[in-house]
């Protein structure tokens, strides 16, 4: 365990500078010392969880996560809620197995009710899936018991844990109202924790939260000091949120070649929402050159990844024919 501890320091940069190589050595140590206890401890379902987590991380090994679904699966039907949580995640995304949501839904009310250790991740999954009604009929009161009972989880979890993924679900959660109250400062609190731990998506969040017209957190220079750090730590809504500042020039200083720059990193993320902006300004030519090419490309990409608004715009273009030929064929497709 402390083999696994090095190696996460080393990759973090905790008490030392980042360095991938030695946290990967340290790893594969962790990963030859782990498979040693399965062989031979009692606790067979802790370890093969552990080594699970390993390959779904490609930790100390070449990233597998039909092999991760493998042991996570061994420690499942150990009753270990850990590794049910983590076989459930890979059944939602299909990952290592075939995506069905009615098994992630089993695995995850598995963990979540566990009689000793209620897995507070596997509640909340459980409260969206409710709330979507993906492998389950849609029910908002399930939604919401499933959410509350994950906050309260988090909340104890907190007092024996400093984490910077837990900082931030407590934030995200308190932001949006979702198992308690909505409470601006406290979701401040509790993201500023995560940021401090590196957590960039808990600099995004900080950015977003500090352009609330609530007078209680906004302040535009700290919104656009977390955008910058998340953007430029490849955060690809935060690229794109510090684009559109720069273009609109409402709330910071209109900075075209700065806010295209941003929005073309977000773009090349597959981020649709870049995408689908950029398209619309090379399509209209009011801030940038026009370059329908690039325009029809750029919002092709978009809807590929389900963008309805990139869909619809590219329907009226080729409709209207007045920025790309005009094609009523495709326009109704």
């Amino acid at each position: 365990l402390a083999m696994y501890d090095l190696g996460k320091m080393y990759l973090d940069g905790l008490g030392c500078d980042p360095n991938e190589s030695a946290a990967q050595d340290w790893f594969a140590k962790a990963m030859e010392a782990f498979v040693k206890k399965e062989k031979s401890n009692k606790r067979k379902d802790y370890w093969q969880y552990r080594i699970g987590k390993l390959y779904s991380l490609g930790h100390g090994v070449e990233q597998d996560h039909t092999a991760s679904a493998q042991w996570f699966a061994r420690a499942a039907q150990e009753d270990n809620p850990y590794a049910q949580y983590a076989l459930g995640g890979q059944y939602q995304r299909g990952q290592g197995v075939e995506q069905d949501y009615a098994q992630a839904v089993s695995l995850y009310t598995q963990a979540a009710s566990h009689k000793t250790r209620p897995n507070a991740y596997a509640q909340y999954q459980l409260g969206a899936m409710h709330k979507e009604g993906l492998g389950v009929a849609v029910d908002t009161k399930a939604a919401a018991s499933w959410y509350s009972q994950s906050y309260q989880g988090f909340l104890k979890m907190e007092q024996t844990m400093a984490d910077d993924k837990l900082y931030y679900r407590l934030g995200s959660m308190n932001l949006t109202g979702t198992g308690t109250e909505v409470n601006l400062m406290q979701a401040k609190d509790y993201l500023e924790k995560a940021a401090a731990l590196g957590n960039v998506d808990a600099k995004y969040g900080l950015g977003k939260l500090h352009l609330k017209e609530d007078p209680e957190v906004y302040d535009i220079a700290k919104a656009v000091t977390y955008l910058e750090e998340a953007a430029g730590d490849d955060h690809s809504y935060a690229q794109y949120k510090l684009g559109k500042l720069l273009i609109d020039g409402k709330l910071i200083a209109k900075d075209i070649t700065g806010g295209i720059r941003w929005l073309e990193k977000s773009a090349e993320q597959d981020n649709p929402y870049a995408q689908y902006y950029l398209g619309k300004l090379f399509l209209y030519g009011d801030v940038v050159d026009a370059n329908p090419d690039r325009a029809v490309a750029l919002l092709n990409c978009a809807i590929q990844q389900g963008n309805l608004p990139a869909e619809y715009l590219l329907g009226k273009a080729f409709w209207e024919g007045k920025y790309i030929g005009q094609n009523k064929d495709r326009a109704i497709e």
